[in-house]
């Protein structure tokens, strides 16, 4: 073992830096580790993916910029379909109800929004039923009723049903002379 332990600081002593003696009198260089450069094409990889990365910010950008354009254009757009389904329909919606007719073109959460702004707004009145709201056309934005007018309207009903039926007899009396004729021809 003594042996073997001089054999190993006679390694250490060696003036060879590049060579190590081992115990068994094999020599080993020493590998030297060079610095990595960059080669050419990562170079112009790094490059090109910084200005990939510029290029998606600045597209990004742009495209938040369009959506917010886009946005306060549909907006408008999306509360005059809103408005419009409810005076159409003129009777009480849940929010899916509304999202459900409309089909789907306004996404639930924005159409919530919607429909809260046209609430303060006094365009809908919103009644709550426990945990569900209901929303219908505040109906103080329609005319008063009229009495007179509703009894002008129930007099020119019955005028209108009162043709009906005789057009109805007259009717029935023309397809009795046709049926007469045609059995006679044969």
């Amino acid at each position: 073992m003594a042996d073997h332990l001089s054999d190993l600081s006679s390694a250490k002593d060696s003036s060879d830096e590049n060579e190590i003696e081992l115990p068994e009198q094999k020599k080993i260089k020493k590998i030297e580790e060079k610095p990595k450069t960059p080669t050419k094409k990562s170079v112009k990889s790094k490059k090109n993916n910084k200005k990939e990365k510029v290029n998606k910010t600045n597209d990004k950008k742009e495209v938040k910029k369009i959506q917010k354009n886009h946005v306060t254009t549909s907006k408008s757009n999306d509360v005059e379909k809103i408005i419009a389904f409810m005076e159409n329909q003129n009777r009480p919606y849940s929010i899916q109800n509304i999202f459900d007719n409309l089909q789907g073109k306004i996404k639930k959460p924005i159409l919530q929004r919607l429909v809260d702004d046209l609430v303060l707004n006094n365009q809908l009145q919103a009644k709550d039923f426990g945990k569900s709201k209901i929303y219908l056309l505040n109906q103080s934005n329609f005319p008063e009723f009229d009495q007179e007018e509703a009894n002008n309207l129930d007099t020119e009903i019955n005028t209108y049903k009162e043709t009906l039926n005789k057009l109805k007899d007259a009717k029935k009396s023309k397809q009795i002379e046709m049926n007469k004729i045609k059995s006679s021809s044969n």
